[in-house]
């Protein structure tokens, strides 16, 4: 099942340690791109800079799992035509 599912590891600061080769099609970036970078890379500027993201930022460092449907960005190549 694991390898069917599109899963990401964090850092408790949020930064990214991997990421399933599922995520990685589904949001258009190599593993490699993204280690080390921060989960915000992810979310629309107006969401990162809400409360309510530093709420749910909050509770995944105290062991809070959340379940629920949130926009996320995704990597869009453009082909120069």
């Amino acid at each position: 099942m694991k390898g069917a599912m599109a899963t990401i590891e964090f850092t408790p600061e949020g930064h990214i340690l991997g990421a399933s080769p599922v995520f990685c099609q589904l949001t258009g970036y190599a593993e490699s791109e993204l280690i080390g970078w921060h989960h915000r890379m992810f979310c629309p500027e107006a969401n990162h800079r809400s409360q309510n993201y530093t709420d749910f930022r909050l509770g995944l460092t105290q062991g809070k799992g959340q379940s629920d449907r949130f926009l996320r960005l995704r990597l869009v190549h453009n082909i120069g035509l």
